[in-house]
């Protein structure tokens, strides 16, 4: 095989007057980065990815689901976060007004509050344990998937749906 910075030349024994068929065969290793994005609409990325190629949605969709997934959990545990400081405020609002009634009938109702915002912020930092605790089991799986998938293509279907 010669080459040159245009052309391959293949040699061939041909006899004269004669043509003879030389087959080529192209073989390329593509790769394609692929980001699924917590921001993005997950649904809208699987179905442009599904137009591009079918297979390649099938086999991203464990990986958005388990996404998805992780982002649904991240946004558990943020509203739990916020909770908590709401019912901190609360707490020490309580305490507060405690303080000031010291002994009087009223003084009484904000020691209830006070003991059913304790409960509460006791309950939102349980709460917000399992939740962590789910969302590195669902990282942990959604490093798996990734970990694990791989694609293979005919580029002929590729490049005639490209535009």
């Amino acid at each position: 095989v010669e080459t040159t910075a245009t052309a391959y030349r293949f040699r061939m024994a041909v006899e004269p007057h004669k043509s003879v068929d030389l087959h080529v065969r192209e073989h390329a290793d593509i790769s394609e980065k692929i980001q699924i994005a917590e921001q993005s609409d997950n649904g809208d990325v699987l179905i442009t990815t599904g137009n591009y190629s079918p297979a390649l949605a099938q086999v991203l969709k464990p990986a958005i689901d388990a996404q998805t997934a992780l982002a649904d959990l991240n946004s558990k545990i943020d509203e739990i976060t916020e909770n908590q400081k709401t019912l901190a405020d609360d707490e020490n609002r309580y305490r507060e007004n405690l303080k000031a009634l010291k002994d009087s009938a009223t003084a009484k109702r904000f020691v209830d509050e006070l003991n059913q915002a304790e409960d509460a912020i006791e309950a939102a930092r349980k709460e917000q344990t399992d939740l962590e605790k789910q969302r590195d089991q669902a990282q942990a799986h959604l490093d798996i998937v990734i970990a694990k998938l791989s694609f293979d293509t005919d580029l002929d279907v590729v490049l005639s749906k490209t535009p």
